[in-house]
């Protein structure tokens, strides 16, 4: 595999901005309090989380929509194809392959490519991408007054509060096999 690129530039920065955001989203959605409606509740520093998640939602919402642009261009290393490797039949040979060799505790080294990452990146990304744009829903019916259906909004609402949860599962999981993978490369190499 000479030569190949596990990941380009553009889709590492991509990545570690769209996270750095999504962790500084739950954060804050941890310890907000929503307010009943535009100028409405107490002003006190959980009303602000919430103020600060709304308007850096936004900012996630158009990382996410230039992460998938990025990875619709034939550039990007990898494509969009790559982060749904159960849409192909021989990756999903090669994902049933590697998720077992995973629940036996192997993980092939880091620097390979791996259709298992990329489907769970590809996972991830499709959470952050319903988080976002429900996120963006809310925005728009509740900050400027879209009209958007009262019973329509409340369904978006709790859907982005579920998905949240979900991601924070998703955070859990994709940090501690990160560590276990890091952990694995280590301990195989030789010693000098």
């Amino acid at each position: 595999m000479s030569g190949w690129r596990k990941y380009d530039g553009a889709t590492r920065a991509l990545h570690h901005l769209l996270a750095a955001g999504v962790v500084v989203q739950l954060a804050l959605s941890q310890v907000m309090r929503v307010p009943p409606g535009p100028g409405q509740g107490v002003r006190d520093w959980r009303r602000e989380a919430f103020e600060i998640h709304a308007w850096l939602g936004l900012v996630v919402a158009l990382l996410c929509a230039l992460h998938w642009i990025w990875l619709i261009l034939p550039r990007a290393t990898p494509n969009v194809v790559a982060l749904f490797p159960w849409l192909r039949r021989q990756s999903r040979v090669r994902l049933a392959h590697e998720t077992g060799q995973l629940l036996r505790g192997r993980v092939s080294p880091a620097r390979l490519p791996s259709v298992l990452a990329s489907s769970v990146h590809g996972g991830g990304l499709v959470a952050v991408t319903i988080s976002a744009s429900t996120g963006l829903c809310n925005y728009l019916g509740y900050f400027l007054g879209v009209g958007i259906p009262r019973e329509w909004l409340h369904r978006v609402s709790l859907i982005h509060i579920y998905v949240g949860w979900a991601l924070i599962v998703y955070l859990i999981g994709h940090g501690s096999l990160a560590i276990f993978h890091w952990w694995s490369d280590r301990s195989s190499e030789p010693m000098t």
